[in-house]
């Protein structure tokens, strides 16, 4: 958990300014080592609060949105092939 977080150099990485929380949510959105930030945020916070937050964000966001845009953009390539395949008809 935290003592992860410090071998790590994560120091930057928190919300504290925004540049640190967007590298923050970035790294959660493509799964980068998110439990480390999680535990070393909860020590910092000494609250659970922000694991409430790491954990509903990753559902939410990558679990449900990030699947979300894959199928629209699998549709959209689909669609485009399709309209290839009739124009060469």
């Amino acid at each position: 958990g935290a003592p992860q977080y410090a071998e790590g150099e994560y120091w930057p990485l928190n919300f504290n300014d925004f540049s640190g929380a967007f590298v923050v949510v970035f790294q959660l959105l493509v799964v980068n080592n998110w439990q480390i930030l999680m535990d070393g945020t909860v020590e910092a916070a000494r609250s659970r609060f922000p694991q409430l937050y790491f954990i509903s964000f990753y559902l939410v966001a990558v679990v449900i949105v990030l699947n979300i845009v894959v199928a629209v953009m699998l549709s959209i390539t689909r669609k485009m092939e399709k309209g290839i395949e009739a124009r060469r008809s």
